[in-house]
């Protein structure tokens, strides 16, 4: 649910401002530096959430630190293919979530046993 809240916003930002939609396009270098704290932020979201999985005994992680900033940028990388409707573009929202949460759970060394 994590991810598509991210790209859910990051979508609705862009659309919102007609301006932004074509400077996130254009000068991502620009883009990136007003998100680094963002980044930053979202990094330490997600180092508490897989250390917290990892106590439970949810996920078999040997870095958290590393973990969390792959996802980070992971997700970060379909931003665009998200925005622009080409993630699963043939697919309906059920099946496309299903994909990236096994992707993401498989990954992490979900323990489906829990």
């Amino acid at each position: 649910k994590i991810i598509y809240t991210h790209l859910d916003v990051i979508k609705n930002v862009v659309e919102r401002n007609g301006t932004l939609r074509a400077d996130f396009f254009r000068d991502i270098w620009n883009v990136e530096k007003v998100r680094k704290e963002f980044d930053t932020k979202e990094i330490q979201f997600f180092k508490d959430i897989l250390r917290e999985g990892q106590e439970k005994g949810v996920f078999c992680i040997d870095d958290i630190d590393m973990t969390a900033e792959l996802m980070h940028y992971c997700i970060k990388g379909i931003e665009v293919p998200y925005i622009r409707g080409r993630i699963g573009e043939n697919l309906d929202t059920e099946t496309c979530r299903k994909y990236v949460t096994n992707i993401v759970f498989g990954a992490l060394q979900r323990n489906d046993n829990l």
